[in-house]
């Protein structure tokens, strides 16, 4: 994958990751307001970890990846000094 891309990925992850959080919050919050609470926040908050938790997975896959590829140039860097 381009690096470009890469960026791109780790992006998404996190925006990911801060709707899933979202989506939580805002059922629970709404739920609140609702004759049906408890299957709305449940529903809700299921979704938002889920969300959560992919983008959070997809973060760090990538973000591992480029300190992989920064570390291998970087050593290359020094043993050609």
């Amino acid at each position: 994958m381009e690096v470009g891309h890469e960026q791109t990925v780790i992006a998404v992850g996190h925006k990911s990751a801060q709707l899933g959080g979202g989506l939580a919050l805002g059922s629970g919050v709404t739920a609140k307001l609702a004759e049906n609470y408890d299957a709305i926040a449940s529903l809700g908050v299921l979704a938002g970890i889920a969300v959560g938790v992919v983008g959070l997975l997809v973060q760090l896959h990538y973000q591992k990846k480029r300190d992989n590829r920064e570390q291998l140039l970087h050593e290359r860097r020094m043993k050609n000094g």
